[in-house]
C-alpha cells in the first residue's frame, strides 16, 4: 500500500475558466487534513490571481473539486522534483492555506503541523 497521494482537481471560476491543480502529500497527513476540514468546515473563499476567488459553501462542494489517488514513492519524488508539492491555478484549494479559514482548537493545528518537522 502506498504512503503517498496525488490530489488532482479542477474547479470552475464563474463559468469563465477552470482552475486545474494538483498536490502531492503523505497519505496519513492528507487523511488528517481532510478530517480537520470536514469537522470544522465553514464556508470559505480561496483567492488566486489578482482578485479572483472560488467559494465553497459545504464540505461536499469542496470535496467535489478534487480526486485523491495513491501514487508510488517514485512518482511522488518525480513530481516533487519537477513541480514541488503543489502546482496549478487554484492549487491552494487543497493546500494548508484553507486551514486559515477554519476555526479549530490550537492543539489540533500543533499536532497537524508538527509532522512537517519530521
Amino acid at each position: 500500500m502506498s504512503q503517498y497521494v496525488l490530489i488532482k482537481g479542477c474547479s470552475n471560476y464563474s463559468d469563465e475558466f477552470d482552475c486545474e491543480f494538483f498536490r502531492i502529500e503523505l497519505k496519513d497527513k492528507w487523511v488528517k487534513f481532510q478530517a480537520i476540514v470536514e469537522k470544522y468546515f465553514s464556508p470559505f473563499k480561496i483567492w488566486f490571481g489578482t482578485n479572483e476567488s472560488v467559494e465553497f459553501q459545504s464540505y461536499q462542494h469542496w470535496c467535489n473539486s478534487f480526486v485523491a489517488s495513491e501514487i508510488s514513492e517514485h512518482d511522488y519524488n518525480f513530481l516533487k522534483g519537477k513541480f514541488g508539492t503543489e502546482f496549478g491555478t487554484g492549487s491552494n484549494i487543497v493546500s494548508d492555506d484553507i486551514l486559515d479559514n477554519l476555526e479549530f482548537p490550537e492543539e489540533i493545528a500543533d499536532d497537524y503541523f508538527s509532522e512537517d518537522e519530521m
